[in-house]
């Protein structure tokens, strides 16, 4: 997922702002919208709509962190296309062997960039494997949290792949399968956290289903 060629500097930085705003600000005001009728017609309590509200914007910053910034002028696009066999060298289909590569040859640098990525592929995906057992009770379970994580995954690899090798043509991001197993590690990260919360929630909802029939 780590961004290639398109480093953009000076002034591009506050124009890539102003695109990357126009684009994403509309699409969550429409999706938190929606969500919010949804929940209205549905009778969900404040605190499941708010919950809903709050994952629609974390959806919104999981697209602007791996999809964003997006090469917008031509001129940039053309003078960095590569061939696609060129493009193809830099997909890594192999488990770790970027781990394994910097680390025997002792590249420090490399090392931390590789820690800084693992880290951060985790920490990104550990609110989605928090949410969706909350938001919906058909992924109460670690199999299907993990299962709708790899799609999900897939998808932004998928993506990703698609505008690098046939939409631009250049350097865009890296597909990378390191970036997979580290998303699904974040996301059953996620839903360890969420086990003790339902424990704790179904330990308070039974004890006050008890105090109710007491009280009858």
């Amino acid at each position: 997922m780590l961004d290639l060629l398109f480093g953009i500097e000076g002034a591009n930085l506050n124009s890539l702002s102003i695109i990357r705003g126009a684009v994403l600000a509309p699409l969550t005001l429409v999706a938190c919208l929606i969500v919010s009728i949804f929940c209205l017609r549905k009778r969900k309590g404040y605190l499941y709509t708010l919950l809903s509200l709050l994952f629609v914007f974390y959806l919104s910053a999981l697209i602007e962190i791996t999809f964003f910034p997006l090469p917008y002028r031509s001129s940039e696009i053309i003078q960095a296309r590569q061939p696609l066999c060129m493009l193809f060298k830099e997909i890594n289909l192999i488990p770790f062997k970027g781990v394994w590569t910097i680390f025997s040859k002792g590249d420090s640098l490399g090392a931390a960039v590789q820690v800084r990525n693992w880290l951060g592929n985790i920490l990104l995906f550990i609110p989605l494997g928090f949410s969706i057992p909350i938001l919906s009770k058909r992924f109460g379970d670690a199999k299907k949290v993990i299962l709708s994580i790899c799609v999900i995954s897939l998808f932004i690899e998928e993506s990703q792949f698609l505008l690098t090798c046939f939409v631009f043509r250049a350097p865009y991001k890296v597909t990378d399968i390191d970036d997979l197993i580290a998303n699904v590690l974040g996301g059953l990260v996620g839903f360890l956290f969420f086990i003790p919360v339902r424990r704790t929630y179904n330990c308070i909802r039974g004890k006050r289903a008890k105090e109710m029939e007491s009280t009858l």
